[in-house]
């Protein structure tokens, strides 16, 4: 018989991925407009027995099959992304993303999908080393078989390719634009979506090969503590994403082709071979010491006055993933009835289909005020200006400004 404390901290966990709040949660199991959110608290805690009435009200509610959350613990362990005590980001959002993120962990498992072992190797040299770390990108591009000269064609894929697990990043996570942390060795990556409300394409690939900067190069740290740590790393992750995107070698053989002087019109036509903004290319010549700050701070100005801080010339496309999506597709050629491979995923481990569409939903979103929850089940109640609707059923937003 599986223990009241495994299925709370079931309910826990789905209820943090689902983005929903105990009192919600509780006004979804027992109807009542004003519930008390100490049941649902002591549901998790294991101190509340579980009968199978409230057992099938917490699934309805939930969107799952009982059976999930009398499964038994996922006994995977998740380290802490690198963001600092949760200062630089909304900590509800990021216990969210964990929480999901060992829910597609176990989905993962549990369907058996083939993955690609982690492919990154480890930074041992000196964090503080530019050149070291160059070398270093040099060496995380050769496992994801990218030759020393050639252009990262698709960050994702490349991602895919050293064996992590790219999903989109549903909420804004403070001024953070992509997540990443391991879960019993499997590297997870979270960015943003393109759009309106979303991340142009040069950010999305810049975010990726930066948060790949994190895994290898930070994998020995616990996130930082104080402002100043922060900050450093951060620095380290952007060295690292300029290096891996842009090598120097080539990428100065195509300056000097250019004309080998660093201005606007020769950093667009860098930015249509590379696919690095601007403004990363001029940090990058800055990086190179091919340019001074005066000289950074003065192309600063002149793309603030053309109005690129916000649209940059030469748009970039927007890149998605494909590892989970064919690893889902070949999983549903085993089974005897045809049907669509999120379906088929979500009746085999006995989760809602709209949880597993969602990792792999790259559309462009929408500006929007709030954050999207997963669609409670059971009941129905009165919108607000902080609610909005995604598909079917109830949605409850919790705010998450960027900053």
């Amino acid at each position: 018989m599986t223990s009241s404390a495994s299925v709370g901290e079931r309910v826990r966990v789905l209820r943090l991925a689902a983005n929903i709040s105990q009192n919600e949660l509780a006004r979804a199991v027992t109807g009542r407009d004003e519930p008390s959110n100490k049941l649902v608290s002591q549901i998790e805690n294991g101190r509340q027995p579980i009968d199978d009435a409230l057992l099938s009200a917490l699934a309805k509610a939930l969107r799952c099959a009982p059976d999930f959350l009398t499964r038994g613990r996922h006994d995977a362990v998740s380290t802490r992304p690198w963001l600092r005590a949760y200062a630089d980001a909304n900590a509800k959002v990021v216990e969210s993303v964990i929480a999901d993120d060992l829910i597609a962990h176990e989905v993962i498992t549990t369907l058996r999908l083939k993955q690609v072992p982690d492919q990154i190797p480890l930074f041992h040299g000196d964090l503080n080393d530019g050149d070291a770390i160059e070398m270093f990108a040099g060496e995380v591009r050769a496992a994801a078989d990218l030759g020393p000269d050639a252009v990262v064609g698709n960050a994702m894929r490349a991602a895919d390719r050293l064996g992590c697990v790219v999903l989109p990043l549903i909420s804004e996570l403070g001024r953070h634009l992509g997540m990443s942390h391991r879960i019993d060795g499997t590297p997870f990556v979270r960015v943003s979506r393109p759009g309106d409300g979303g991340v142009p394409g040069d950010r999305q690939r810049f975010t990726v090969a930066h948060e790949i900067g994190h895994l290898g190069l930070h994998s020995h740290m616990p996130p930082p503590d104080t402002a100043a740590e922060a900050q450093r790393i951060e620095r380290q992750a952007h060295r690292f994403a300029s290096a891996f995107l842009a090598p120097a070698a080539p990428l100065l053989e195509d300056w000097e082709r250019l004309g080998g002087r660093v201005t606007l019109t020769t950093l667009a036509d860098l930015k249509a071979t590379w696919g690095i903004a601007i403004k990363a290319l001029v940090v990058r010549f800055q990086q190179l010491s091919i340019i001074d700050a005066d000289q950074a701070t003065s192309l600063y100005k002149q793309i603030s006055k053309r109005g690129w801080n916000k649209n940059e010339p030469v748009p970039t496309t927007n890149e998605r993933p494909i590892w989970l999506q064919r690893a889902l597709d070949q999983r549903a050629k085993t089974e005897p009835i045809a049907a669509e491979s999120r379906a088929i995923a979500a009746r085999v481990v006995g989760l809602n289909e709209y949880m597993i569409s969602r990792w792999i939903d790259w559309t462009p979103v929408q500006s929007a005020d709030g954050v999207p929850a997963i669609p409670l089940a059971g009941r129905t109640r009165r919108t607000s200006p902080r609610t909005r609707a995604a598909g079917s059923g109830e949605v409850i937003s919790l705010s998450s400004k960027r900053r």
